[in-house]
């Protein structure tokens, strides 16, 4: 990810950056969403679900988009133990890099529920709790017309050139930086890009989604290895307070799961007590090809727990 941000716009255009040259992930702006993949699943599935055919959508952030050192992702290794059996599954991968809880409820209003999917699994948390100037739910950009012409735009190096070149005069003339709070740990001063009380409200909102339309949901708590956690430059605090401010958040998970009466696949809790290999990365966030298999083969054991496979 990307540092703080004190214009909206320009905390969008970081994240663009950030995927586009680092991650190697192609991005484009969205008016709602804020950010979309250039190449999803829409672009291989019919709206219209064939018949006889199980769909799954797994929405998420980057842990759900992919993994890291493997082109291999757990939703598409879900979607190949799935079809070992009698039914056919189409698992839909909804994960966008970067992505928070309050951007992946319009991704799931406008992109995921017109594909009709049977299941919904729901993996966010860590996006939410980075640090920021500008709540998400607070961040506007300019109208769609506006967007897709900017997008149109961006395919061509002279623009590119003119809009890091407006960047960087617009950044040096800004003092955009967060505090050093690394000695204190103070979080109290902190933005968060969705507060712990909206983030129980976007998973609400997205068990609500869901039941009306007759969706099973499962929502997922984001696992870690603070032992691998870096310096984190949306994160200026010790460890202790990243790992601190997202135990509370996976306690919203829990809690949301528990007081909605919904199943929960609770990952972080599994895997604290110990996996047969390392399933993260190096951040400790992210997961291995190892982990990518895991997480995929946990999913499918909990759905077949459910009784939600055929």
């Amino acid at each position: 990810m990307t540092g703080v941000e004190s214009d909206p716009e320009g905390a969008v255009n970081a994240v663009l950056r950030y995927n586009n040259e680092k991650a190697g992930i192609a991005m484009k702006k969205d008016a709602r969403q804020l950010w979309v993949p250039v190449n999803s699943f829409e672009d291989e599935l019919t709206k219209k679900k064939p018949a006889g055919v199980v769909r799954l959508a797994a929405l998420g952030d980057s842990c759900t988009m992919g993994c890291t050192g493997t082109s291999k992702t757990y939703p598409g290794i879900m979607q190949e133990i799935l079809n070992t059996g009698r039914a056919r599954y189409e698992v839909l991968n909804a994960g966008v890099g970067s992505h928070s809880s309050y951007q992946g409820l319009q991704r799931l209003r406008h992109t995921v529920m017109p594909y009709r999917p049977d299941i919904l699994t729901v993996y966010f948390g860590w996006n939410d709790h980075w640090i920021t100037n500008v709540p998400d739910k607070e961040v506007r950009l300019k109208n769609p017309q506006v967007t897709a012409f900017l997008n149109f735009l961006e395919r061509f190096r002279t623009y590119q050139a003119y809009h890091y070149l407006i960047s960087r005069i617009r950044g040096s003339s800004k003092n955009a930086e967060v505090p050093a709070g690394g000695e204190s740990g103070n979080l109290n001063w902190a933005k968060l890009r969705v507060s712990a009380e909206d983030y129980a409200a976007n998973l609400n909102a997205m068990i609500d989604l869901a039941q009306k339309e007759g969706i099973k949901i499962l929502l997922v708590t984001a696992p870690y290895d603070a032992a691998g956690f870096q310096p984190f430059s949306n994160f200026p605090f010790p460890r202790e307070a990243l790992v601190e401010v997202h135990e509370n958040y996976l306690n919203v998970v829990r809690l949301t799961a528990a007081l909605r009466s919904v199943p929960i696949l609770d990952l972080a809790q599994e895997i604290t007590q110990g996996t047969p290999e390392p399933v993260f990365s190096q951040d400790g966030i992210h997961f291995n090809p190892w982990g990518c298999r895991y997480i995929a083969e946990r999913f499918v054991s909990k759905l077949s727990e459910l009784g939600w496979t055929v």
